[in-house]
């Protein structure tokens, strides 16, 4: 079995997709460091970490979620401008899908208001189970089955009509 910390280490692309999600694509070159941020921060504090208090990978995704914040809040403050503008990069693993369909599906999540898009991206992107996304919502777990249905639903259907 393996141990946390080698969790951890593995965790890379997931630290770096809560990264893209909580930030402004202009701030999006800076990915890279925050998600390696996170994974200092999470190890520096595994010691500080209570199974009895929630899921593994939901305090994950809360550190890494407040280190965005307020990295955030400090570029909000300085003027920054990219050296490389990589912002429009695809993501390791959504490269199968073409651009305009990875398009189309952001411009349909837009249109679900913030819990069903919520549910689809930690859902589908994170590959978070139900029990991972109810103690990070605050949902009770038998009702996010159901909200991520009819929000999946919600969201193939504005896919389908932008297409």
């Amino acid at each position: 079995m393996k141990t946390q910390l080698e969790l951890i280490s593995e965790e890379l692309p997931f630290f770096r997709n809560i990264v893209y999600r909580n930030l402004p694509p202009r701030y999006h070159y800076l990915a890279e460091d925050i998600a390696h941020d996170s994974i200092v921060k999470a190890i520096e504090n595994l010691p500080k970490y209570d199974s009895h208090k929630g899921n593994f990978k939901s305090w994950l995704y809360r550190i890494t979620q407040n280190i965005c914040f307020d990295h955030y809040r400090k570029l909000e403050r300085m003027q920054t401008v990219p050296l490389q503008a990589d912002i429009y990069r695809i993501q390791e693993e959504n490269r199968s899908l073409n651009r305009k369909d990875i398009k189309l599906a952001r411009k349909a999540l837009r249109f679900l208001c913030e819990r069903d898009r919520d549910l689809i991206i930690y859902r589908i992107m994170f590959g978070m189970t139900t029990k991972e996304i109810a103690s990070l919502m605050d949902i009770p777990e038998n009702h996010i089955n159901v909200y991520f249905k009819r929000a999946k639903s919600r969201w193939q259907k504005y896919f389908t009509s932008a297409a």
